[in-house]
């Protein structure tokens, strides 16, 4: 991350640049910064132009510092002796500070015109864009710089809890495991401005598509003799970007009409189931993953979600695949 060599590399205009067919976006601080109010393109530009030149190297010494973590935890364990059965809780507080990555082109230039304030936020400064309206490339992003950089302060702060109830019966044993965790804050600020000194100020990504602040795994497992039964249910709370965008509602298409966008995911769960029958030095386990076949949430069509066709892709605890099963056999020598 200091020593990288600086290197170049191409990606197409619509690779990285949010303004192109402007007009028919949902997001309308898009629309205020690449139409009339900002840049003034021309309704339904497309960056017809040769790609934009890609820098990425290095932060160098004096230019990077190092990270630091902390990290704060509290928890107790209740463990009754008349059942068989525990409860744990932990409260954690993760911190993080200076934390060196890569933006990533299409991020940096995203995020110069969907977050205020455009044309000062600091991300408008790695990237360079033909603003000439007499220029026969107006509009082309020219140069996006994707060095190394200090990005930012991170901290996130929630409650782990896991149930656990185990017995042995006269003819079976039977385990019953629960995991949940509840996120409070999901907090990010960028760019500490001067050096050393404060970062932005912070935004918190909990509660939105693919940071869902609450997920949970249930597992039952039943075991008889050479044979084990076991049931598995992965959960993820609703989330929903429309806060971060100001509502759902907006223009459709340029039309004067208005549409109501799809910004959220529903609750989420999906389930999953073997078998196991073990032997001496053998054993062979029969599986099906997504057992009732769940598609993941669908979203309405936004550069703010990673996507196949209308389903949410990126990120999340969704399952793309669909029901699939699996046999696995293990024999020791």
């Amino acid at each position: 991350e200091i020593f990288l060599a600086n290197q170049t590399g191409f990606l197409g205009q619509a690779s990285v640049d949010p303004c192109l067919f402007w007009d028919t976006s949902g997001d309308p601080q898009l629309i205020a910064s690449c139409g009339p109010a900002g840049l003034n393109l021309p309704p339904g530009y497309n960056g017809p132009y040769s790609s934009a030149l890609i820098l990425t190297g290095g932060g160098g010494p004096g230019v990077l510092s190092a990270e630091k973590s902390s990290a704060r935890t509290v928890g107790f364990i209740w463990t009754p002796d008349w059942i068989d059965f525990s409860v744990a809780i932990d409260y954690f507080e993760f911190e993080v500070d200076n934390a060196v990555g890569q933006f990533g082109a299409f991020n940096i230039i995203n995020s110069c015109h969907t977050q205020p304030p455009f044309p000062t936020s600091p991300f408008c400064s790695l990237f360079t864009r033909d603003t000439n309206p007499a220029s026969l490339t107006f509009g082309m992003i020219q140069t996006v710089n994707n060095s190394y950089v200090n990005i930012a302060n991170q901290i996130t702060d929630g409650l782990d809890v896991t149930v656990r109830y185990e017995h042995e019966f006269s003819f079976c044993t039977l385990l019953l495991n629960g995991q949940g965790t509840w996120t409070f804050s999901d907090e990010i600020r960028f760019f500490p401005d001067p050096v050393g000194g404060p970062y932005t100020a912070a935004e918190d990504f909990n509660g939105e598509v693919y940071d869902a602040d609450f997920v949970a795994n249930l597992d039952a497992r039943f075991d008889y003799q050479d044979w084990t039964f076991f049931w598995n249910v992965t959960m993820a709370s609703r989330a929903s970007n429309d806060e971060d965008f100001g509502g759902s509602v907006f223009g459709w298409r340029g039309t004067p009409f208005a549409a109501q966008y799809k910004q959220y995911t529903e609750f989420s769960a999906n389930h999953n189931a073997s078998v196991r029958y073990r032997a001496d030095d053998w054993s062979v386990i029969v599986g099906m993953q997504n057992v009732f076949d769940d598609a993941p949430p669908a979203v309405s069509l936004s550069g703010a979600f990673g996507k196949v066709g209308n389903s949410v892709a990126i990120g999340g605890p969704y399952d793309l695949i669909g029901r699939r099963g699996f046999i696995e056999v293990t024999k020791e020598f």
